[in-house]
């Protein structure tokens, strides 16, 4: 593993080796490049390192190299988008309920103004015998 700030010029010009190679991003972190006999593919590492994830990201040139730090730092910021791994910390990690769901539309309501209905939406969500929350 080599180390460099990749550049589109360098990433046209790598290559091809003999045996895969695998460089990472100085410039974004955890964005790899692998480059081998035929293809040069971006990948990023996701997760803690006893359990890290690679996910591809797509070959060179189809993929960008501004694509891929793009994609790279989505990811990073965000790996359930790329179907696995924990959210990053300081992430939205509260669950709330359905009735926190529904208290929340309310207020929402009453906002925008619209309490002439907010009886009978708080009767029909969460208050009636057979209130939405209580099921």
């Amino acid at each position: 593993m080599a180390q460099r700030t990749f550049t589109d010029r360098w990433l046209r010009t790598a290559g091809p080796f003999d045996k895969t190679t695998e460089f990472v991003d100085l410039g974004c972190p955890n964005l790899w490049v692998r480059i081998g006999k035929r293809r040069k593919t971006f990948s990023v590492l996701i997760g803690p390192s006893s359990g890290r994830k690679r996910i591809s990201i797509g070959h060179y040139p189809t993929v960008s190299l501004t694509d891929a730090r793009r994609k790279a730092t989505e990811l990073l910021a965000d790996p359930r988008a790329a179907g696995g791994g924990r959210p990053r910390p300081g992430g939205l990690t509260r669950k709330g309920s359905v009735k926190d769901l529904f208290e929340f539309v309310i207020e929402a309501m009453e906002s925008e103004g619209k309490a002439a209905s907010i009886p009978d939406y708080r009767l029909y969500l969460l208050d009636g015998l057979d209130a939405a929350a209580a099921r």
